[in-house]
C-alpha cells in the first residue's frame, strides 16, 4: 500500500506514539489506525457545476432587471422601477453566492479539515476561521464508499445513493486518497469490535 501525501496509514508501534499524543481525547483501548486530509479537487465537482449554473441564471436575471430599471423601461405609475430594483437586489447577490460563494466555501472547508480513524471512531477535525473543533462518529455498519473523479469519499453518517452527489445531511472523509484501503480498515475494526 503506497503512502499518499494526504494520507497516512499508522503502523502498530507508531499508533501507540500517536495515541499518547492524543491522551485525553481517546477512550481507553482506542488506537489510531489512519490519519488524512482531503485531496485538493482538480476541476469542478458536479455540485459546484449545478450551483454555478443556477447562480449564473440568477445573476443574469438580476443584471437584466437592473439594466431595465436604469434604461427607464418600467412605468413609474405601478412602482415598476422599485420592484425591478428589489428583484435585482435579490437575484444578484443570490446568484453570485451560488456561482462564487458555494464553491469557495466548499474548498475552504475541505482545506481546513483533517480526518482520523481509530479502532472505535471516525473523527473529523475542522479549523474553520481559526477555531478548532472535532466531531466523532462511533464506528457502526453502514459506512459507504463513493468514488468520484476528485477522490473517494467514505460516508460515515447518511446513506449514499449511487448517482447522488452526497447523502442527505451526511458526514464523512471527503475526497481522500486510498479510500478503498481506509474502508477496509473500517470493516476490519468493525469485525474486531468488542
Amino acid at each position: 500500500m503506497s503512502e499518499a501525501p494526504h494520507s497516512r496509514f499508522v503502523s502498530e508501534g507508531e499508533g501507540d506514539a500517536l495515541t499518547d499524543a492524543w491522551q485525553g481525547w481517546l477512550m481507553p483501548g482506542e488506537r489510531i489506525l489512519w490519519q488524512g486530509r482531503p485531496v485538493s479537487a482538480k476541476g469542478i465537482s458536479a455540485e459546484d457545476r449545478t450551483a454555478g449554473t443556477v447562480g449564473v441564471a440568477f445573476t443574469a436575471v438580476g443584471l437584466a432587471l437592473l439594466g431595465l430599471v436604469l434604461a427607464g423601461k418600467f412605468s413609474d405609475k405601478s412602482n415598476g422601477a422599485l420592484l425591478g430594483l428589489v428583484g435585482a437586489g435579490v437575484c444578484l447577490p443570490f446568484g453570485l453566492f451560488l456561482f462564487i460563494g458555494i464553491p469557495l466555501w466548499r474548498r475552504y472547508r475541505r482545506n481546513c479539515s483533517t480526518y482520523t480513524l481509530t479502532n472505535r471512531r471516525a473523527i473529523i477535525g475542522s479549523g474553520l476561521f481559526g477555531l478548532r473543533g472535532m466531531t466523532s462518529y462511533t464506528l457502526q455498519p453502514g459506512f459507504q464508499l463513493q468514488r468520484t473523479p476528485h477522490g473517494e469519499t467514505l460516508w460515515i453518517r447518511g446513506s449514499y445513493t449511487p448517482g447522488a452527489s452526497a447523502p442527505a445531511r451526511g458526514a464523512g472523509f471527503e475526497n481522500i486518497e486510498d479510500g478503498a484501503a481506509v474502508f477496509a480498515l473500517v470493516e476490519k475494526a468493525l469485525k474486531e469490535a468488542p
